[in-house]
C-alpha cells in the first residue's frame, strides 16, 4: 500500500506555514547526528544535499527541488538545484544561529546545549505536525496493508532519531485531515503528484506518458469537450479549421 494522492493534498497546508529549516536542515542534522554541548567538522551543503535529493525531488528531470512550507512567493515553490548550499544554509546560519554551536565559514557543527528550548521559540506557537510531514517525506514508500497512521509518525521518529525532549517540545503528534482513502494500491505517479502542486520550470511529461483521458471547458473555441483515446494508436483527422491543432495544444 502507498499514501493516496487525497491524503497528499490534505497535508500539504499544514506545512505550507512551517519554516523549511524544520523539515530540511533540521533532519539533515538529525541525520547527522551531530553532537550536543560540542561541534564537529561536516560540510552542511553535503547533508543538506541528501535530504533534498530524496525528499524534495518529486520531478525527476528537474535538476532543482520543490519547496512545500513557507514560502516568499506562493505562486513558485520550485527552487533552484544550489538552493542547499545558498538559500537554505543561509537561513540556517542566519536565523538559527541560537541554536547551534557553529562559526560562520567554517565547516563545524553541533547542538547548543538549549538548542531545543531555541527551536521552539522559533517555532512560536506552531509545532511540527508529525503526521503530514512524514506524508510528504514518505510519500513513495510502500507500506503494509494493515498499516496505521499512526506508523507514518513512527517512522519518521525513528528514521530521524528524534529524542523524547525534541518529540515532547517541537512536534504535535495528533492526527487530524487524514480522509478515509488515506492509502492506495498504487503508488502516485510523478504526473498525478505535479497535476497536484504545480509543474517545474520547463517541465515536460518522461519519455512513454501516455494520455488516459482530457476534458476541456470553456478554452479557447470549445465549450465542452471530452476525449478519451485508445489504448494505443490514435488518429486525428478531418478537414481545415476545425481543430486539430487546437487539440494537440490543449495536450501539450
Amino acid at each position: 500500500m502507498f499514501l493516496s494522492i487525497d491524503q497528499i493534498r490534505a497535508s500539504l497546508p499544514h506545512l505550507a506555514e512551517l519554516n523549511p529549516f524544520f523539515g530540511m536542515s533540521f533532519l539533515a542534522f538529525k541525520k547527522a547526528e551531530i553532537p550536543v554541548g560540542s561541534s564537529r567538522s561536516l560540510v552542511f551543503s553535503r547533508i543538506a544535499q541528501r535530504i533534498l535529493d530524496r525528499h524534495y525531488k518529486p520531478a525527476a528531470s528537474y535538476g532543482g527541488f520543490y519547496n512545500p512550507f513557507k514560502t516568499s512567493d506562493r505562486s513558485n515553490r520550485w527552487l533552484a538545484s544550489r538552493y542547499g548550499s545558498a538559500s537554505l544554509q543561509r537561513i540556517t546560519t542566519d536565523t538559527f544561529e541560537d541554536a547551534f554551536i557553529h562559526t560562520k565559514a567554517e565547516s563545524s557543527w553541533g547542538w547548543r546545549r538549549d538548542y531545543i528550548r531555541s527551536l521552539k521559540r522559533h517555532l512560536g506557537n506552531r509545532k511540527i505536525p508529525s503526521f503530514h510531514l512524514g506524508v510528504w517525506l514518505f510519500r513513495d514508500t510502500e507500506w503494509p496493508a494493515e498499516a496505521s497512521r499512526q506508523d507514518v509518525i513512527h517512522r519518521l521518529n525513528s528514521e530521524f532519531q528524534l529524542t523524547a525532549a525534541e518529540i515532547a517540545a517541537l512536534f504535535d503528534e495528533t492526527i487530524s485531515d487524514s480522509p478515509e482513502s488515506w492509502l492506495s494500491s498504487k503508488p502516485i505517479s510523478e504526473g498525478e503528484l505535479l497535476s497536484l502542486i504545480g509543474y517545474p520550470p520547463g517541465w515536460a511529461p518522461p519519455p512513454g506518458a501516455a494520455l488516459r483521458f482530457l476534458e476541456v471547458r470553456e478554452v479557447g473555441p470549445s465549450r465542452l469537450l471530452k476525449y478519451e483515446p485508445a489504448e494505443r494508436l490514435n488518429i486525428i483527422t478531418g478537414n481545415n479549421s476545425l481543430g486539430k491543432t487546437f487539440l494537440l495544444e490543449v495536450l501539450w
